[in-house]
């Protein structure tokens, strides 16, 4: 039965029928509202938490000293691409729809207001930083349907005498004790799976409340521990190894700007290397540019080529080349080349501009100027014989002798070059040919 139609919010105009459906529907929201707040709001946040209760009884006993500081996050898979690989990324658990950061605490917050958000997340997370705990994270190191653990990630475990869970995507495990000892980010290579050690880092892990069998329930100091661990993957003397072993690709150190090794780097290109300072303003927005340019500016300062790897696969300005399909050439690459540019920046800027390429049996020098017809792209504009384009150079000495015999990859950039007869016409429409030919195959 329905209570006496009445105006609300005052609405004299509105016809009897509006005014009693309006009050029905206000009646209606008030009567779910009392039922709500009757059925407790410690259920109704169990209920709608992305962990079971039973991982978050869990949690609150085994990770209770973590559970007291306000370093939590709530996080959701996302990809960058279509075809690229989902990430964790970490968000505000009191605006939701707010990325958060791990090098942020304003972004963080407690853990019961994380538990209560995770309801429209896929999980919480834990930001390290400032907070004495760390973590060993293994990867691809447990069969998800027998739940088998690799050897020596379990050796690992029963070292460290501290708690350990299993990962979201159920195929890792993660070491979580105290730790309170110099940062460290690493990520070394263990025979078929990786391990990352974090201690005081720049960084947040997933807890899941899943204990592995086996481990222990309460977190214990792993500080020694990581240290060993890292000096072992490393080479160090207490891996037993004769010698040092080198550092895979993906064994990235995290760099902070005032590492001692960044001394000869002025403070400017910190600022731009680390926070993208000057990017907009200085470079127009173009990533690309101004990754060269910290990149040379970084050779410039005799700074160690690891050294410089790492700012750029942790440092913003290293986007461009995370995004990138193939992180490690793309690496590489942008290394190489500043590198060169440095060296020889005359033979970089030759390098850039003309190719070797084979054509009808013989060897010709392209070179690729602005396409006139699309502003912005480059196009090969002329074909060279290899032996006028040698002469010219080295009579003008654009090319050393020492670069005589060009490589079969790239050549040279810079310079005039030569114009053959009209019969290179064909030659350089063959060429064009031959290299959409050659970049479709790739």
């Amino acid at each position: 039965m329905y209570a006496e139609p009445k105006f609300i919010d005052g609405a004299p105009n509105m016809s009897p029928f509006m005014q009693m459906m309006r009050f029905r529907l206000y009646a209606g929201k008030v009567l779910l509202s009392e039922s709500r707040r009757e059925a407790g709001e410690s259920s109704r946040s169990a209920e709608a938490s992305a962990l079971s209760a039973e991982a978050i009884a869990g949690i609150r006993k085994a990770l209770a000293p973590l559970a007291a500081l306000p370093n939590w996050v709530i996080w959701r898979w996302k990809k960058k691409r279509k075809d690229s690989k989902p990430t964790k990324v970490p968000y505000c658990p009191n605006q939701p729809r707010r990325k958060a950061s791990a090098s942020d605490p304003a972004t963080w917050s407690s853990f019961e207001v994380a538990l209560g958000a995770s309801a429209k997340a896929d999980g919480i997370g834990f930001c390290l930083l400032g907070s004495p705990f760390g973590a060993f994270d293994i990867d691809d190191c447990r069969d998800v349907e027998t739940g088998a653990v690799s050897p020596w990630a379990m050796e690992l475990v029963q070292r460290s005498k501290s708690y350990a869970e299993i990962t979201p995507s159920g195929t890792g495990l993660r070491i979580i004790g105290i730790a309170e000892g110099a940062r460290v980010h690493r990520k070394q290579r263990v025979n078929d799976f990786s391990l990352e050690s974090y201690r005081n880092a720049t960084r947040y892990i997933t807890i899941t409340g899943k204990h592995l069998p086996g481990a222990a329930t309460e977190t214990a100091n792993i500080d020694a521990l990581m240290d060993e661990v890292v000096a072992e993957l490393n080479g160090g003397v207490k891996s037993g190894s004769a010698g040092a072993k080198s550092e895979s690709a993906e064994d990235i150190e995290d760099i902070g700007v005032d590492d001692p090794r960044l001394a000869k780097l002025a403070a400017k290109w910190k600022a731009l290397g680390h926070q993208g300072v000057g990017l907009a303003e200085e470079y127009k927005g173009d990533r690309s540019r101004a990754l060269f340019a910290f990149t040379c500016e970084c050779f410039r300062a005799d700074i160690a080529e690891s050294v410089i790897a790492s700012c750029l696969m942790r440092w913003k300005i290293g986007e461009h080349i995370r995004e990138s399909a193939n992180i490690t050439r793309t690496l590489q690459r942008t290394l190489e080349r500043a590198r060169q540019f440095v060296a020889d920046s005359e033979l970089f800027r030759m390098n850039e501009q003309h190719a070797v390429l084979p054509i009808g049996g013989k060897t010709r020098v392209a070179t690729w100027d602005d396409d006139p017809e699309f502003p912005g792209r480059k196009t090969i504009v002329r074909v060279s014989p290899l032996a006028d384009f040698k002469a010219l150079h080295t009579s003008t000495g654009t090319l050393s002798t020492n670069a005589a015999s060009p490589r079969p990859s790239r050549l040279v950039r810079g310079g005039s070059t030569i114009r053959s007869a009209d019969s290179t016409t064909a030659a350089c429409a063959s060429c064009q040919r031959r290299m959409r030919t050659s970049s479709a195959a790739r």
